[in-house]
């Protein structure tokens, strides 16, 4: 039996950060990038058009770098509830957290110098 592959969009506005990212989860066997984007309705129509199995984005990004990555969440949870989100930020902020999971997020992860402990994590949950 073949393991199931997870199909994921990466959200993030910072290119090196973008591709960093894309190149750790690149070893890992689950996981398939179908696309990156680099700002909010970046993020949104690529969803819309590629219907991934996740999200894995940022919480600041363009337009306005403030919260776009917690307005994804929201937005993709509603439209496409099938969809898992992951919100990455290097922030520690709690009203974060609160935002998300008020709103029915299951989980929440802060970017830190263990970046491939969050990414082997992540790769373990999107293979169950």
């Amino acid at each position: 039996m073949r393991p199931m592959v997870v199909r994921f969009v990466l959200a993030d506005d910072q290119f090196l950060v973008r591709e960093g990212t894309a190149a750790l989860l690149s070893g890992c066997p689950q996981l398939e990038l179908v696309g990156t984007a680099a700002d909010l309705p970046g993020l949104l129509a690529l969803v819309e058009q590629l219907r991934p199995d996740a999200v894995l984005t940022d919480i600041r990004m363009p337009p306005t770098n403030s919260r776009e990555g917690i307005q994804a969440a929201h937005e993709i949870r509603r439209r496409w509830p099938s969809i898992g989100v992951l919100v990455l930020s290097q922030y520690a902020e709690e009203d974060y957290a609160f935002s998300l999971l008020a709103r029915g997020a299951t989980a929440w992860d802060i970017c830190s110098r263990n970046a491939s402990a969050t990414v082997t994590n992540w790769c373990m949950l999107c293979s169950r």
